[in-house]
């Protein structure tokens, strides 16, 4: 009986050693590394492990292996160069939480403007309940600013020290009529060390015949350089003598398409006095505000392409006229303040061109404007250049501290048909060239950094005025 169990025994155990020497390389069961007494291991470079319960090879969990650098290391393998370090994901993860504090932060103000709504009067109360909507935005300016110290014998640097104000506070107030906002009134209240006032004053109906739109009110020349376009304090020389003061004026415009046009009717801007400098010494010949009754209205036409391609950029390029009459008070005001004027002529003309390009955060503005007002002829151009530039920022609590910069160069001059004479400055013609930088510190604080040199073509030699500031706008 022995005889006949022992040989099938050695054969039994010579196949179970059969088996381990050979079959089992070929299944490449390897251990883990990181802990000699677990069952795990790979099987055809995938993770394996042995379930004790049915002696079988189970796929194994995935491990995170933190190496001494930081990284993560799933099974020891190097992990892609590109991918993010964990201090990376650690700051990613805090502008993120950032990011839902401040939508909280809004959420939390609508119901306090919710609240607040309880304790105002009737009669606001019910504007807003019928479907209303009211909303108010702003900008604050403060600034330091440095001015040559210049005497000349039209006038003075009014002050020449570095000094540090306020200067002007913007506040937006809006009333949309329809849930799509676009039936509205807009305005534009300014306070400022001089005093406050109403500077515009609009009723907008957009949406209407091929995206067009009408709007009534207090408001500039359509063709005034926006602060968005100059992204500078400092003011282009023709924006001071054309187009800085607002009209009262009705307006049909259409900006969308590639044809656009831009119709006016309205009061003509007065003749006066403005300043090109923030010192505010030696005035210049401006158009200056008007909104009392006027005889004749001025008519104002533009018309205009874009081309947009997104490999080539978005070109737009505007001519426009403008054509009304000088009043009385005009040709007084020139008689009494420019030497050696008689005409009585009533002429009052305006063309130009306007161009604007933009491309690979690279902006590129510029325009050219012929005056006739009386015997006087004025022209005056600019061009500007600006590129903004992406900026990692500095992380500090979970915020990012200058996230931009927009740097600006520009060039302007403006000159006309008058004879210069020293101790009368609008009769002079200038040239300014700005050089600026603006960052943005926060999403609506901006710092502007600016130099701005200003020469006038003075008989007796321009007056040092340029100027120096830095000022810090915060958009509320």
């Amino acid at each position: 009986m022995v005889s006949k169990i022992y040989p099938r025994f050695v054969t039994f155990f010579a196949s179970l050693l059969f088996a381990l020497t050979v079959v089992s390389p070929a299944l490449a069961l390897e251990p883990a590394t990181e802990n000699a007494g677990s069952s795990a291991g790979t099987v055809a470079g995938e993770p394996v492990k042995l379930d004790e319960e049915t002696e079988s090879l189970q796929p194994a969990e995935p491990r995170i292996i933190l190496r001494s650098d930081g990284e993560v290391d799933p099974f020891g393998e190097p992990l892609d160069e590109h991918a993010p370090s964990i201090r990376e994901l650690q700051q990613e993860f805090r502008l993120q939480l950032s990011d839902m504090r401040n939508r909280f932060a809004e959420q939390q103000s609508r119901i306090d403007l919710l609240e607040k709504r309880q304790n105002l009067p009737e009669s606001v109360g019910m504007l807003l309940d019928s479907g209303y909507r009211f909303s108010l935005g702003g900008e604050l300016e403060m600034e330091l600013i440095y001015t040559e110290n210049s005497t000349h014998a039209a006038g003075a640097t009014v002050e020449s020290r570095p000094r540090f104000h306020i200067d002007q506070l913007w506040l937006y107030p809006r009333i949309d009529f329809t849930e799509d906002r676009d039936r509205y009134v807009r305005a534009e209240l300014r306070f400022d060390p001089d005093g406050s006032r109403l500077d515009e004053l609009t009723v907008v109906f957009e949406d209407l015949l091929v995206s067009s739109y009408i709007q009534f009110g207090l408001d500039d020349r359509f063709e005034a350089p926006e602060e968005d376009e100059r992204i500078t304090e400092d003011e282009i020389l023709i924006e001071t003598a054309f187009f800085r003061h607002e009209t009262l004026v009705a307006r049909w415009a259409q900006e969308r398409g590639p044809l656009i046009w831009n119709l006016s009717i309205g009061n003509p801007p007065l003749i006066g006095v403005d300043y090109a400098t923030e010192d505010q010494s030696y005035p210049m010949l401006s158009r200056v505000r008007n909104t009392g009754a006027t005889r004749r209205p001025e008519f104002g036409m533009l018309l205009g392409y874009r081309f947009y391609d997104p490999l080539l950029g978005d070109l737009t390029a505007s001519p426009y006229f403008y054509f009304a009459e000088l009043n009385r008070a005009d040709v007084t005001f020139l008689k009494n303040n420019i030497p050696n004027y008689t005409s009585n002529s009533l002429t009052s003309r305006t063309v130009g061109l306007v161009g604007k390009y933009l491309n690979w955060g690279m902006q590129l503005d510029g325009q050219y404007v012929r005056e006739y007002i009386g015997d006087i002829q004025r022209d005056g151009y600019y061009v500007q250049g600006a590129y903004r530039i992406e900026l990692h920022g500095i992380v500090w609590k979970s915020h990012r501290f200058f996230r931009g910069l927009q740097a600006v160069i520009r060039y302007a001059s403006l000159w006309s048909n008058m004879t210069a004479y020293s101790d009368s400055s609008l009769t002079w013609d200038r040239t300014k060239w700005t050089f600026a930088g603006v960052f943005d510190v926060l999403d609506n604080w901006k710092l502007k950094l600016e130099y701005t040199i200003n020469r006038e073509n003075v008989p007796s030699g321009s007056p040092d005025n340029d100027e120096m500031l830095a000022q810090v706008e915060i958009s509320f």
